[in-house]
């Protein structure tokens, strides 16, 4: 796995620096999804949507709201979400781009830190990570189903 810093500028006046990072995945295959066609991996992704993922930080946690619209997986506090609903900012996107997998076998992934006042570089890897982690382990996969089919409001 290679990882490439791109140049961090603002994007906004109100909006804190965006920070870049693509990683190029030399094997899809070892992005977790154990051999699975791409295809099979997104029409999972369209089946749950949402997520809520615990992010450590100090002596607490952040929940933190995860969206997956694929080719990209959005990530906010879920307080903020629940204050502001569809017009919070995201702190943080990830964007896969796989069009290479199938010809040369690399995916890109972008990981793009929005708010830097509300994570960090580091936080936004292990997200990154973990968010996979839950979408791509078949065991781990079923409690992303489970929130999304039988949680009651």
């Amino acid at each position: 796995m290679v990882l490439v810093t791109l140049e961090s500028k603002p994007i906004f006046p109100n909006m804190t620096v965006v920070t870049h990072i693509v990683e190029v995945v030399e094997d899809h295959q070892k992005c977790g999804s154990r051999g699975r066609p791409p295809d099979e991996v997104n029409e999972k992704k369209t089946d749950s949507l949402y997520f809520v993922i615990p992010l450590w930080r100090g002596s607490g946690y952040v929940t933190m709201f995860l969206q997956v619209q694929m080719p990209q997986m959005i990530l906010t506090g879920l307080e903020d979400y629940k204050a502001r609903g569809t017009q919070t900012s995201p702190y943080f996107t990830i964007t896969y781009y796989k069009e290479f997998a199938e010809t040369k076998n690399p995916v890109l992934i972008r990981r793009d830190i929005v708010l830097t006042s509300k994570l960090s570089n580091l936080e936004a890897k292990w997200l990154l990570e973990t968010a996979q982690s839950f979408y791509l382990n078949d065991v781990r996969y079923k409690l992303v189903e489970r929130f999304n089919k039988e949680t009651r409001f």
